[in-house]
C-alpha cells in the first residue's frame, strides 16, 4: 500500500469514529481542545510578560552578594526600595544605614549585612517593631516592620518579611509603584491582594502569575512572593506589605536570600 493510501485510509478511520461520536462525546472532546488552547495561550503570556518585566530576582539564585539601596532621598526610601526585591539588598541597605535608621527603626548589624530587631522571629506578636515617629516614604507612612518565621520540628518552613502602612493597598501599591519598579511589578490576586511571585527550579527562579496553582504545591522547590495587602494584625491596621519565601530548598536558599540569618 502506498503512503498516500495509507494516509487516506487512516484519515477516513478519524472520520468515521468522529462520525460516530455522540453528541456529547463530540462536545467534550472541544471542550478538551478549548482547554489546551487556553492554557497555550496562557503560556505564551506569561513569557512575554516575563521578557517584559524588570528581570530582578528572577535567574540564577546568585551567592547572596546583593548590593545596598542608596539612590533614593532617605535611608527608610532605601530600605522600602531593597525590600521590594525580596533578596540579599535588604540587608545590605539595612547595615549600610544602620546608624541613621537607629532613631526609628531598630536593627541588629551582623558579620552578612544587617537585620530587622524584632525580639523573636518565630513568636506571632514579638516578630513585629512599630517605628518611632511619624515615618513616611514618598507620602506613604510607615508604621512598622517585621520579620518573622515558621518553624516546624525545628527547620524553617517559611520566612516573611516587610512593613505595615496605614494606608490602604491601592494607596501603598499606586504611590510606590510610581517610583519603584519593584512595586509596580504586581497583579492583583482573587481576593484583591497584590502579588509577584517567583518559583524555583532547582537552579533559576522563574516569574509566573499562575498564583492558585503553584499556592497550593506542597512540595515545590521554592516559593517567593511579594505581596502587597491588608493587613491582618490588630496592632498594626491598614496594609501589610511582604516578602514570602518557602519550599522544600528554603534551607539552602536562606543564606543567598537572607544572609543576615545565617
Amino acid at each position: 500500500m502506498s503512503h498516500s493510501n495509507k494516509w487516506l485510509l487512516a484519515a477516513s478511520a478519524v472520520l468515521l469514529v468522529s462520525a460516530c461520536a455522540t453528541p456529547e462525546e463530540r462536545m467534550a472532546k472541544l471542550q478538551i481542545k478549548q482547554q489546551q488552547l487556553e492554557l497555550r495561550a496562557q503560556q505564551i503570556n506569561e513569557r512575554r510578560a516575563a521578557r517584559m518585566n524588570d528581570t530582578s530576582g528572577t535567574g540564577a539564585v546568585g551567592d547572596g552578594s546583593a548590593q545596598a539601596v542608596t539612590d533614593l532621598d532617605t535611608p527608610l526610601g532605601n530600605v522600602i526600595k531593597a525590600l521590594a526585591s525580596c533578596d540579599a539588598s535588604l540587608p545590605a541597605t539595612l547595615k549600610q544605614f544602620v546608624t541613621q535608621l537607629a532613631p526609628q527603626v531598630p536593627v541588629v548589624a551582623k558579620a552578612n549585612g544587617a537585620s530587622l530587631g524584632v525580639a523573636d522571629r518565630a513568636i506571632p506578636g514579638r516578630s513585629s517593631v512599630p517605628v518611632a515617629g511619624q515615618a513616611q516614604v514618598m507620602g506613604v507612612p510607615v508604621s512598622g516592620f517585621f520579620d518573622e518565621a515558621t518553624i516546624i520540628g525545628g527547620q524553617p518552613e517559611k520566612i516573611s518579611w516587610g512593613f505595615y502602612s496605614p494606608a490602604s493597598v491601592a494607596t501603598v501599591s499606586s504611590v510606590l509603584g510610581a517610583r519603584i519598579a519593584g512595586y509596580k511589578q504586581v497583579r492583583q490576586d482573587v481576593g484583591g491582594a497584590m502579588l509577584r511571585m517567583d518559583i524555583y527550579d532547582g537552579r533559576n527562579w522563574r516569574r509566573t502569575t499562575r498564583f492558585d496553582y503553584f499556592r497550593n504545591q506542597s512540595k515545590l522547590a521554592g516559593e517567593r512572593v511579594f505581596a502587597i495587602d491588608v493587613s491582618r494584625d490588630p496592632a498594626f491596621p491598614g496594609t501589610r506589605v511582604s516578602c514570602s519565601v518557602r519550599g522544600t530548598q528554603l534551607k539552602e536558599l536562606l543564606p543567598v536570600l537572607r544572609p543576615d540569618l545565617g
